[in-house]
């Protein structure tokens, strides 16, 4: 189904929406309905490239390199990450105007999918550079010197000799963990470990609670050991 198709009930579910506060279970439903096929939608434009056009008819251009290009057409984890992020902020922006500031109108021609798309793309510049600072910083991290990277990897292990080699294999499975660890987790090993910023002050960028960030961390790391005993 295109993204420029219509429900023909938008307007009468927005008006009930709106008598109930836009709160309740009816309303969680429509946002899941509409995040669901918003992802979607961004995840095919990132495969098949023309989500850069699309953004650009929408907001500000995104500066992708032919190297990103081609990164997130091949990796899902990494376009996961942008469609994920951008529904999200979408999602805030599409209720905040669209639904508290009444700017959707069944008038203007747009159905609540493709405006909530649109929404989408309009935060996708903001939510791409933020992804590329985060591959820069780990770029940067992967270049120390690999007694270094010891740090940050969650598994325990690494060969006492320091021969060439040896060298050489100590620091692919440092980068190789960096690499494999879920955002949140690397962003923090990486802000804490190498930095030396406080786990309440990573909880706090990232929204959580210290107390869940170092469960999401010790969680990660005794998978990873139980994955590394076998």
């Amino acid at each position: 189904m295109s993204i420029d198709e219509r429900e023909p009930d938008d307007a009468v579910l927005i008006e009930e929406l709106r008598a109930a506060g836009f709160s309740g279970l009816a309303y969680e439903r429509m946002e899941d309905r509409l995040v669901t096929y918003a992802i979607d939608v961004l995840d095919g434009m990132f495969r098949n490239r023309t989500i850069y056009r699309t953004v650009a008819s929408h907001a500000f251009p995104l500066r992708h390199t032919a190297e990103e290009t081609e990164l997130l057409c091949a990796s899902e984890p990494d376009r996961m990450e942008l469609v994920l992020d951008a529904t999200i902020e979408g999602l805030a922006l599409f209720r905040r105007k669209g639904l508290v500031g009444g700017e959707w109108s069944p008038e203007l021609g747009a159905s609540l999918r493709t405006y909530f798309v649109g929404a989408c793309l309009l935060c996708l510049p903001n939510v791409f550079r933020k992804w590329q600072r985060r591959r820069s910083r780990l770029r940067s991290v992967l270049s120390l010197p690999v007694e270094t990277l010891e740090a940050v990897a969650p598994v325990d292990g690494f060969p006492t000799q320091r021969d060439p080699a040896d060298r050489v294999a100590d620091r692919l499975h440092a980068e190789e963990e960096l690499e494999r660890m879920p955002p949140q987790i690397q962003q923090a090993m990486i802000r804490m470990a190498l930095y030396g910023e406080s786990v309440a002050d990573v909880a706090a960028d990232i929204g959580m609670t210290p107390r869940a960030l170092e469960g999401r961390i010790d969680r990660y790391k005794a998978k990873r050991r139980r994955e590394a005993s076998f």
